[in-house]
């Protein structure tokens, strides 16, 4: 007689295929190169331009709901094997190189590929789109690691979006500021994503000027000095900017600052989105309570986590900033979004259908907040 060996552990963890599935977040560069391929073999060229945004925006979402949510969090057993190494911190730092490369890449297609007006801006907007969702997501992610070096490789990724300035608002204001009307990140409900944009656009900027001169001050330096990363990032941008209007005149400024906007208002849409609706309490005396899971809309989809660095674990982001993104945890208590971040997008674009579906669900977690 045989006796059937059962085992409560999986074989293959979901830690591990984390692990692998991490290198997911590398793939929308793939997508640049394949609408270029493919468009070269079709007659519908300068259509194939937009391939990497229907990806991106049609694909993922179906497929995410086709593998679904992945709410598992790890022990304090795992936590440490996944401390271990440093293929998790190599990951957001290889992707300086690929961008590099690939905004070179970029802009020689922009320039020499025979492509419509139209093509052109498809292109662009492809562009701006997958920098946005590697380049700046990685960022993020780097910006908050305790090492200056990791830092200043946040501040290069930024800087390629034209966009430097989020490195300090989003660590010295936005993380303070969350969910009360001092930050510029944070929605207020019934505050349309057009409203929404040019003020977190014009205050991330302002803000980040603003808390640079005042820490400069608190040393005794003033504003025009070399330590000023609100400068640094920002003449590190204007040098690309230069070099690429050099090398292609002016069509390769346009690229640049182009692909530059259509990244930087994904971004915006994705701030919109986390923190819609959601507000913190003032006390007694005047301040705001401290920010908790209830300040941050989260989404726990597989594919877009491995995407995105987890980024959708936002209410635990907020939790404590510096917590590595592989062990960022899923937060049942949080506000819930009922898609993942591609759809949601696309939703924030239609103030209407956003305002019906959002409205409601800030309604319920603000009475039982």
């Amino acid at each position: 007689m045989h006796s059937r060996v059962e085992s409560s552990k999986p074989l293959i963890s979901i830690f591990s295929l984390r692990r692998i599935f991490y290198l997911l977040a590398f793939s929308p560069y793939l997508l640049l190169y394949l609408s270029v391929f493919l468009g070269q073999q079709s007659e519908f060229q300068n259509l194939w331009m937009l391939f990497p945004c229907a990806v991106i925006f049609i694909v993922i979402p179906l497929l995410d709901r086709l593998i679904g949510l992945d709410h598992a969090n790890p022990d304090e057993n795992q936590k440490k094997r996944l401390n271990e190494g440093f293929w998790y911190t190599m990951l957001p730092m290889l992707v300086l190189p690929l961008q590099g490369f690939t905004l070179i890449w970029a802009i020689e297609v922009f320039h020499t590929l025979d492509l419509s007006p139209g093509g052109k801006l498809a292109w662009i907007i492809s562009v701006g789109v997958v920098g946005s969702m590697v380049a700046i997501n990685s960022a993020h992610e780097l910006i908050h690691r305790r090492s200056r070096w990791l830092q200043g490789t946040g501040g290069l990724l930024l800087a390629s979006m034209s966009y430097g300035s989020f490195k300090t608002e989003h660590i010295l204001g936005h993380h303070q500021n969350v969910a009360t009307p001092e930050d510029a990140s944070s929605a207020e409900k019934g505050q349309s994503f057009y409203l929404f944009l040019p003020q977190a656009i014009i205050r991330n900027i302002c803000c980040a000027a603003k808390i640079e001169k005042e820490r400069l001050a608190k040393e005794g330096s003033g504003f025009w000095n070399r330590e000023n990363e609100f400068l640094i990032w920002s003449s590190v941008s204007f040098l690309i900017a230069c070099m690429m209007t050099i090398a292609y005149g002016f069509s390769g400024l346009v690229f640049f600052l182009g692909q530059s906007l259509f990244g930087i208002f994904l971004l915006e849409t994705v701030n919109y989105i986390e923190h819609y609706g959601l507000r913190r309490k003032t006390r007694e005396n005047g301040t705001f309570e401290p920010p908790g899971p209830e300040h941050s809309w989260n989404y726990s989809s597989f594919l877009t986590n491995m995407f995105l660095f987890q980024l959708q674990r936002h209410s635990d982001h907020h939790q404590k900033a510096n917590r590595r993104y592989q062990l960022l945890r899923h937060l049942h208590e949080a506000p819930q979004l009922p898609a993942s971040y591609a759809a949601m997008i696309l939703l924030a674009w239609f103030p209407l259908l956003w305002f019906k579906v959002m409205n409601k669900r800030v309604e319920q977690y603000a009475t039982f907040s």
